[in-house]
């Protein structure tokens, strides 16, 4: 299905580098065509939605969702227009859009606001696929929460799979990363809500390294801290490596195998590590104390959390 898809999608942007006379516009002039579904609940404005879009800036691609997890957003129907969203109040459940954008209209639009690789004569080509809408809330957060679910027993296998390949023996922990211990320690161990002070290392599942305070390669060697069984949320690790920690004491060394839902997900927040990107954590542990220090001895964190939930 995916493949269909994404083929679609390259013969429609081909049409569309061609000719747009098949294209209706929008009313600040945005060409697009939609293909219809059968049946569908329709988009209105308030509704929440499930979709799948890629876009590309001419032949590049610049995002895509398809065969990952799709996003939800409550639409409202206050677009600023000259955007696939102005013509969201015309979809229906099941129904796919493809929209154009002309750099030199968005220009005009947005003088000082267009990214430096953006020139004038490209084209932004939007493919949208409206894949649920829901009238409240709850029924959008429960179906996010079990393709969440779906997703990450996926990458779970991915990585487990990975590890089996390359005859590794490691530990599940309870959400689904992977620990292998290279020295056990035999010091205090990390209990939930401890604060646990480390040295690591960062690496892609390829071996690029992101991150890390064993050396002066990333300008920083302080160790940093955490407080443990708080992953995902203020003042914790990611899920993957608070899942770790807790198996861990005084002196343990490790290298932690992190799906990407239980490490960065969607938004690493650097350039470093790529969306939904598998990663590695070599890991040792320097101290365990009951609680945190104060803030202004706590080193700062070279990468942005994101707050996932279980």
């Amino acid at each position: 299905m995916k493949t269909r898809i994404i083929l679609f999608f390259a013969v429609v942007v081909a049409l569309a580098f061609t000719s747009c006379n098949s294209y209706k516009k929008s009313k600040t002039g945005m060409p697009y065509k939609i293909y219809a579904s059968k049946n569908g609940t329709k988009v209105d404005s308030g509704s929440f939605i499930k979709l799948h879009f890629s876009q590309k800036l001419n032949d590049s691609l610049l995002y895509e969702s398809y065969g990952k997890l799709p996003i939800y957003f409550q639409y409202l129907a206050n677009s600023p227009g000259y955007e696939v969203t102005e013509i969201f109040s015309q979809l229906k459940n099941g129904d796919s859009v493809v929209s154009i954008q002309f750099i030199d209209t968005l220009l005009k639009k947005n003088p000082m606001g267009m990214p430096p690789f953006m020139k004038k004569g490209d084209k932004i080509f939007t493919y949208v696929t409206i894949l649920g809408v829901f009238k409240d809330w709850e029924a959008s957060a429960k179906d996010e929460q079990n393709e969440k679910k779906i997703f990450l027993d996926k990458e779970i296998k991915e990585v487990g799979d990975s590890i089996a390949k390359n005859k590794i023996t490691a530990i599940k922990t309870k959400n689904g990363a992977y620990v292998q211990f290279i020295e056990p320690g035999t010091g205090t161990v990390v209990d939930s809500g401890s604060y646990v002070s480390i040295k690591y290392k960062g690496t892609s599942f390829s071996g690029k390294i992101f991150d890390t305070n064993m050396d002066t390669s990333f300008h920083h060697t302080d160790p940093i801290g955490f407080t443990a069984g708080t992953g995902g949320m203020p003042g914790g690790s990611i899920i993957g490596l608070d899942d770790a920690l807790l198996l861990m004491r005084v002196g343990s060394k490790a290298k932690v195998y992190i799906p990407s839902l239980l490490g960065y997900g969607a938004s690493p927040g650097t350039q470093d590590i790529k969306p939904f990107e598998h990663l590695i954590f070599e890991v040792e542990i320097l101290s365990v104390n009951t609680k945190a220090p104060t803030a202004s001895n706590v080193p700062s964190i070279q990468i942005e959390q994101p707050q996932i939930k279980n």
